[in-house]
């Protein structure tokens, strides 16, 4: 049961609309893949079919890059706000392939250059991807406890924060163990590097638990704040058992951002003279999401796995939107921000 302070839990949507959209509907998913062994059908040479994979990729991986955009460019003063995210990260990311891309058509040394620097380019994004995931699970945890009316002491939050990031260290581990022996990343390719981050990923989740059972128990929190923690190191025993659960992890992250950008969409103030109502925009604004993920990403999606010489624009292109959006993310999404706040828990306001 609620305290006489969280009677009403306030939502974003409805309760049960937000928990099962944030995390409920990905650990009920991913765990029935688990037990039946469901995996998505590939091809002979591992590309994924243009069926349930790809669909997905288009419906919701793809749009959650592209809305960043706007999120970003959208808010006022953005470029003073967040010169990073608006103009330098960017700026950089455009000189990087620009070098690559002229490096790729030249002498044989500097073909293979390209080629070195196309690979750090992708690690960085591979390894950058770990910290964005659990970024954006403290981000839904923060809020929901927020909705909750509970406040974690310094201390707690400290724990909690630091039981989330260890599932940082467990993931670039995970992902260093794919990638080619290279001399600088061979140390954590070790068995026994592997079986340390996987206790303390694991020691996170039991710490956390004994503070976020109880909390729930006292009704302090609700099931949406211990859904977002849970279902975190639930994604990652996921991708544990069986590593093609990336694919179903990197779905369930895309559909948990877009419940949160949907609802700061819905809560920006209305045109003096609006033309269409706020739903319709919403779906114009995702439609035109859709659009832009699938011209951006489709040919990089179906060229992934395609043997090439030298990399491709198309390819470069994705992996930088994939950088910048991690980048813009950790900008743009500070809750003690006075105006993502607005936006975020602005609806509440009105209902009053």
């Amino acid at each position: 049961m609620m305290n006489s302070t969280t009677t009403q839990p306030r939502n974003l949507f409805g309760f049960w609309t937000d928990f099962w959209l944030t995390s409920g509907l990905s650990v009920l998913v991913i765990a029935g893949m688990l037990l039946t062994g469901y995996q998505i059908e590939t091809s002979n040479d591992g590309m994924p079919l243009i069926t349930t994979a790809l669909l997905l990729q288009l419906l919701l991986n793809w749009p959650h890059f592209m809305v960043s955009y706007r999120l970003l460019y959208r808010q006022p003063d953005c470029f003073k706000r967040f010169p990073g995210a608006t103009l330098i990260v960017p700026g950089i990311l455009v000189l990087l392939i620009a070098l690559i891309g002229s490096l790729a058509n030249s002498t044989p040394e500097h073909v293979s250059l390209s080629l070195l620097l196309s690979y750090g380019f992708w690690l960085i994004a591979s390894f950058y991807l770990a910290w964005h995931y659990v970024g954006q699970a403290w981000g839904c945890f923060s809020a929901f406890t927020l909705l909750s009316g509970h406040q974690w002491n310094t201390h707690e939050k400290r724990i909690l924060h630091w039981c989330f990031r260890s599932l940082i260290l467990w993931h670039v581990v995970w992902a260093a163990r794919f990638l080619p022996t290279v001399s600088w990343v061979d140390w954590l390719q070790h068995d026994t590097v592997y079986l340390l981050v996987s206790g303390l990923a694991f020691s996170g989740f039991v710490v956390s638990g004994c503070l976020l059972l109880p909390a729930w128990k006292k009704g302090q929190i609700d099931v949406r704040t211990v859904g977002i923690g849970f279902s975190l190191f639930f994604w990652y025993l996921a991708i544990f058992l069986n590593p093609a659960a990336i694919f179903w992890v990197q779905i369930a992250h895309s559909l948990q951002y877009l419940v949160f950008v949907t609802r700061v969409e819905a809560n920006r103030p209305a045109p003096s003279h609006p033309k269409v109502s706020s739903s319709t925009r919403i779906k114009l604004i995702y439609l035109g999401c859709v659009i832009a993920g699938a011209a951006v990403f489709y040919q990089a999606e179906m060229n992934a796995n395609l043997q090439s010489a030298t990399p491709t624009l198309i390819g470069l292109l994705a992996i930088a939107i994939n950088i910048h959006h991690y980048y813009v993310d950790s900008s743009i999404w500070k809750l003690r921000n006075e105006p993502t706040r607005a936006l975020l828990f602005g609806h509440l306001k009105k209902s009053r």
